[in-house]
């Protein structure tokens, strides 16, 4: 994997999607760019990004991209929002609970088609299955912190995109990826 974050770029990145879900709790608009915006060249990449949120080591809200829509910088303000705002499976985030949520942000590596799930690797590929018309997407933090093997992994990838339980071993198509986690060392006690 190519991707190389220093660790003044690692910060900006995670404070800028604090300061991108602060900044919308308390006007309602999106966050304008900093002045200050570290010299990386993986801000102004295209590359795909999704930003976890866990509240008392739970999902709260994740929401991304699988392939870049534009420079890193504006999706990564784009989608902090987003998870924090507009993910069906949680009610919007309200103001006391930001300092309790952990950021996560996973800057990914573009999608490969494999011809087989046997060329998945628990742990170091995301993974994405799809399958008459419909797909789903792992991160490749799930299966790990699930504790997970590639079968349960896939069952419940499956389940995701609203298949049956075991329609991944046969007919569907796989792409991999892997990503860059940066994670927030534990919640924000500031609010």
């Amino acid at each position: 994997m190519s991707i190389q974050i220093n660790n003044e770029t690692r910060q900006f990145i995670l404070s800028l999607a604090r300061a991108s879900i602060k900044h919308y709790l308390a006007h309602q608009e999106q966050l304008p760019l900093p002045d200050a915006i570290p010299d990386a060249a993986i801000l102004q990449a295209e590359c795909g990004v999704f930003v976890s949120l866990k509240k008392s080591g739970q999902l709260r809200g994740c929401i991304g991209t699988i392939s870049g829509q534009g420079p890193l910088i504006h999706s990564l303000i784009q989608y902090a929002i987003y998870s924090a705002f507009n993910d069906h499976r949680f009610p919007a985030l309200i103001d006391s609970e930001l300092p309790e949520v952990q950021i996560e942000i996973s800057i990914l590596t573009p999608a490969q088609s494999v011809a087989s799930y046997h060329e998945i690797q628990i742990g170091q590929h995301g993974m994405i299955l799809k399958k008459n018309g419909r797909s789903a997407v792992f991160l490749p933090q799930v299966a790990p912190e699930n504790q997970w093997d590639l079968a349960t992994t896939l069952t419940h990838l499956a389940q995701k995109a609203g298949l049956q339980a075991l329609d991944w071993q046969e007919g569907a198509e796989f792409w991999t990826f892997e990503a860059i986690v940066l994670a927030e060392a534990s919640a924000s006690k500031t609010p």
